[in-house]
């Protein structure tokens, strides 16, 4: 039976993928550390968060545990040393999906480790992940719709300290590590490290993750998925509505491989959000104070906050640069069409007379 067990449950958009990318790196290192992040490829780690929260796993059921989560149980159940899984939505999982879970991962040998940041710099990043799947509300609209529970992004996922409550009020608050990214970190690999001691094991006897492991859109692109998104994700249905789809023709073909790349300025909250959300953090801070959970980093990080220097209210963009990044945007999915063309040897030579002009 593995000594621990660490699931590190999030929250969204504070170094998570970052975090993933670097354990997947350096499965096998860390394997000699006497640490396991298990699963055949990264994303095994989503599978197995969406086996929790759709409650899959739960004992009963007529078609059984799914075999992948079946393999990861077994493996913690086999591992004599530390165990890491990491998926940013377990955070979604109830709490009989959290209990059943914990069990069969090992019961009370289970820590959770809730990563975070200033709301000043998470908020606008889960904006812009929404924009990413075709989603075309305004950041405003956005933050207004985050205590609606029946969405994907509400406060019990981007407030660390609802996820921790949520999550010791199964395993105990005592078992549930918090870690906080400094807006500013001192140097590369803060976060990495200490991620690292938290689950214990030294940072520096493996390699740094990449510095960016997630695709990121300037204001004015952000602002154009929310014009374009939503006629996009309806083309998209028409043909595959699936997470799926989305994730391939939105989120890969449109912001990854073109809008993530097309130049700007970062978003930024502007100063009546960023005073909103000041005061929610210094609400965040009190609650964990007093909740009493282990923190890695201080919790006066999450205090706070700025805009990235050149920021611009995504309401501040203008017509002229919309027009500019759907230039670009056409430009970069006619590249990729060709690109694709000749890759297949779909060159095509055609009879037709030459143009005259």
């Amino acid at each position: 039976m593995a000594q621990r067990v660490y699931l590190h449950v999030g929250t969204p958009k504070s170094g998570t993928t970052y975090l993933q990318a670097g354990l997947w790196q350096n499965r096998e290192p860390l394997r000699d550390l006497g640490i396991l992040f298990p699963g055949r490829g990264p994303f095994d780690h989503n599978r197995a968060s969406i086996v929790v929260r759709k409650g899959r796993h739960l004992p009963g059921r007529k078609r059984g545990v799914p075999p992948l989560w079946r393999r990861f149980t077994d493996q913690a159940a086999a591992y004599d040393g530390t165990v890491v899984l990491s998926n940013e939505w377990y955070l979604a999982a109830d709490a009989d999906q959290i209990t059943a879970a914990v069990d069969q991962l090992g019961g009370e040998k289970v820590h959770v480790v809730v990563t975070t940041r200033t709301l000043v710099r998470l908020v606008p990043a889960a904006w812009q992940e929404s924009l990413k799947v075709g989603r075309g509300h305004s950041l405003a609209d956005f933050v207004d719709g985050l205590g609606d529970g029946r969405t994907k992004w509400t406060w019990d996922v981007l407030d660390p300290a609802a996820v921790a409550r949520h999550w010791a009020s199964v395993v105990g608050p005592e078992r549930v590590h918090v870690v906080t990214m400094p807006e500013r970190p001192t140097h590369a690999g803060q976060l990495w490290e200490r991620f690292a001691r938290t689950v214990g094991f030294d940072p520096e006897a493996v390699e740094l993750p990449p510095r960016e492991a997630n695709e990121s859109m300037s204001v004015q692109a952000a602002r154009l998925m929310q014009e374009f998104g939503p006629a996009l994700r309806a083309e998209v249905d028409g043909h595959d509505a699936s997470w799926r789809g989305h994730a391939r023709w939105l989120r890969t073909a449109v912001v990854r491989r073109v809008l993530a790349g097309v130049p700007g300025d970062p978003i930024g909250v502007g100063e009546e959000l960023r005073g909103d959300l000041l005061a929610r953090g210094e609400r965040i801070v009190a609650d964990l104070r007093a909740l009493g959970c282990p923190v890695t980093g201080d919790l006066e990080e999450l205090l706070g906050g700025t805009d990235r220097e050149g920021s611009r209210h995504p309401d501040s963009v203008t017509e002229a640069e919309l027009l500019e990044v759907s230039r670009q945007l056409a430009v970069g999915l006619l590249a990729g069409q060709i690109d694709r063309a000749a890759a297949d040897g779909d060159g095509h030579d055609h009879d037709e007379e030459e143009d005259d002009e």
